[in-house]
């Protein structure tokens, strides 16, 4: 080696062909670092003033780089013929001086991979990271050096791990390029697969976390399907080295060039729930995590058609699955809900998330804020909403996954959730196609209660929204058919419900209300039951109770699919009580929600009628023709057959009369 020795990748360093470092004030040192990535072309003097000391007037910064340049002519003594000073401009002589980072690029772009290691042996960090530098004008000149060098060890990283052979170089280039891009899912995938073929899946899993979490973090992004698929043939591995057999239910799929076992039984979904952790400062608070696990079990426990099961249990049965955040989960699991509390004075705040395990995606979370009173009641409402709110998010998953999937050879639970999701479109193509699902339910398996239910409820609905005529003989059936998923299984909140909308059908309010009770009583957490109890309590003339039932049901249910039609029953509900004011915001809310049929647009007309709002009225009327032409006075009155007191059909007519709405 000839010259200096000067070192600018992962810091800063000048040292002598001997060895000998060469100490210089941190200005200096900047300034030096400048001139030798310029190389032979240099700097203008007015250049360099500008970069190093663009705080001070011309004069003065033209000062002091000329002291700064004595000042390192001084300190390289011998090797001081290394810069070359001209009146206007400055440079080194490149002959003189050994750079790592312009050896590095030469390297990077060798196609031999002996150059291309000696280029990732030099590049020891980012373009002087550490280096203490507060000038704007030089991080602004040394930025974009810095980017393209970074940008350079990124991707000779990337070739050189695609190639790579044996798991102790993979682990250490995966982890070197993660240093530089920690969302960088190549590497990522990389770690997984090393850790994998060791044996060591849980590793694999963990990796797969972090990759999530930094790319939902950092890019707001989740994994890519590449990365998924992996973690997907991953865990089934790991799954498979634990003892567990697929069953009958579980088919085969193909990632990549290796099969998997495809782990979404058509059967009910199984949900974990994790100890809740406990982030508060105060001390003592652990039994109140505790206790909001505990309690989010009991009333998911409610939801019937879901399996729970706590992490205690999970780790016990010796099936093995799936993590959730950071922690490997010993279980087979379909959903995974974790959370945490954190209490400050009489401020209180829970955080939950709903996590799908096949994919590791977080899928729903929220934060609920709370003043301590009732210790007990405050814990109570949480854990029931956090229940409500996850039994929705669920279903409409589990709906949306039935869709992806062939109509082929599908079972009664597959039929079941396709049902439910032709039916959330709420049109009369999508609810006659529910119920012929429904029906298929019953037919392939006559003991699934879910298809009794969800049947006998199309045709209920079908006679109020659509073309069906309210007959007694339909609704005999659909009593029957509701009553046989009440025999089925006593205990589902759902099945007493849609009893209870038979009845409604059948003006048989007592037992309606008889019904919504015991509903409620097996399911507090579910807003259809608050709807339900809101409409019958409307219809027996008890306006304010029923209000309070609908505002319930709207807050259990934010993402609720039918949030259109509890505002909607709500508005009806104003107007019997004849609050026109409330009635017609309550209709503008339900108007807003997507698949919300014609029957909100009706009720505007009517308490915009009844405000006298003539210019609203005639808008209005427009649209509910243009929502259903077919509209009219008669028809209204055919369709509302089960109100029973006069003077909440009259009040309703003579809304439409006056807005002009056709007999």
């Amino acid at each position: 080696m000839s010259g200096l020795d000067i070192r600018v990748l992962g810091g800063l360093s000048v040292s002598t062909e001997d060895g000998v470092e060469i100490a210089l004030p941190r200005k200096n040192r900047a300034l030096l670092a400048a001139l030798v990535l310029a190389g032979r072309q240099g700097f203008s003097r007015e250049r360099l003033a500008d970069l190093l000391w663009r705080e001070r007037d011309e004069r003065q910064a033209r000062a002091s780089l000329r002291q700064a340049l004595a000042a390192i002519g001084k300190a390289l003594g011998t090797y001081r013929s290394c810069i070359r000073a001209e009146p206007e401009r400055i440079a080194v002589n490149d002959w003189m001086v050994q750079v790592d980072a312009l050896e590095f690029e030469a390297l990077a772009a060798s196609g031999m991979q002996e150059d291309r290691d000696r280029a990732l042996s030099l590049y020891r960090g980012d373009l002087l990271d550490g280096v203490p530098l507060k000038e704007e004008g030089f991080e602004a000149w040394l930025r974009p050096h810095r980017e393209r060098l970074r940008a350079k060890a990124i991707a000779l990283l990337g070739g050189c791990l695609e190639s790579s052979c044996g798991a102790e170089r993979s682990v250490e280039l995966a982890s070197r390029l993660l240093e530089l891009e920690s969302t960088n899912e190549a590497a990522h995938r990389a770690l997984m697969r090393t850790y994998a073929s060791q044996g060591r899946h849980a590793a694999a899993i963990k990796q797969f976390v972090t990759c999530r979490d930094l790319l939902s973090r950092e890019l707001n992004i989740g994994p890519s399907l590449e990365t998924a698929a992996l973690y997907r043939e991953i865990r089934l591995r790991h799954r498979h080295c634990a003892g567990h057999e697929p069953s009958p239910q579980e088919g085969v799929a193909v990632v990549g060039s290796a099969e998997r076992t495809v782990v979404r039984p058509a059967s009910k979904p199984t949900l974990a729930v994790t100890p809740f952790e406990n982030l508060s400062e105060e001390p003592g608070q652990d039994y109140f995590a505790a206790g909001i696990s505990n309690d989010i079990i009991a009333a998911l426990l409610r939801h019937r058609w879901l399996t729970v099961v706590s992490m205690a249990n999970m780790v016990r049965s010796g099936r093995y699955s799936m993590m959730a955040d950071d922690r490997v989960i010993e279980a087979d699991v379909d959903y995974v809900v974790t959370g945490s509390i954190r209490k400050a004075g009489d401020h209180l705040r829970v955080s939950a998330q709903l996590i799908d395990a096949e994919s590791g995606e977080h899928v729903w979370a929220e934060n609920y804020d709370r003043l301590l009173g009732d210790l007990f009641e405050v814990q109570d409402e949480i854990a029931g909403m956090i229940a409500g709110h996850i039994d929705v998010e669920i279903g409409t998953i589990e709906c949306r996954r039935v869709l992806r999937r062939s109509t082929l050879n599908l079972g009664a639970w597959d039929c079941y959730h396709l049902g439910v999701a032709h039916f959330s479109h709420f049109s009369r193509d999508g609810v006659q196609q529910a119920r012929r699902l429904f029906a298929r339910c019953i037919e392939l398996d006559p003991e699934f209660g879910q298809g009794h239910a969800w049947w006998s409820y199309m045709n209920v609905l079908s006679t109020f929204y659509f073309d069906v005529d309210p007959t007694a003989e339909l609704f005999e059936r659909a009593l029957q058919s509701a009553q046989r998923a009440v025999e089925i299984d006593d205990q589902n909140a759902v099945f007493h419900l849609i009893v209870s909308r038979v009845y409604l059908a059948q003006m048989e309010y007592a037992k309606v209300l008889g019904e919504m009770r015991t509903s409620m009583d097996l399911n507090p957490n579910l807003a259809g039951i608050y709807c339900g109890m809101g409409d019958a309590l409307n219809y027996e003339g008890l306006y304010d109770e029923a209000v309070s039932q609908f505002e319930k049901c709207l807050q259990l249910g934010p993402r609720d699919p039918l949030r259109w039609a509890y505002a909607g029953y709500g508005a009806l509900t104003h107007l019997f009580g004849e609050n026109f004011e409330a009635a017609a915001e309550w209709s503008e809310m339900a108007i807003h929600y997507p698949s919300c049929p014609y029957w909100a647009y009706a009720h505007r007309v009517v308490a915009l009628s009844h405000l006298g709002k003539s210019e609203e009225v005639e808008s209005a009327v427009a649209e509910l023709l243009r929502k259903q032409p077919k509209f009219s006075r008669r028809l209204a009155e055919q369709k509302l057959y089960f109100v029973k007191r006069p003077e909440q059909l009259r009040i309703y007519l003579e809304g439409l009369r006056k807005a002009g709405v056709p007999e």
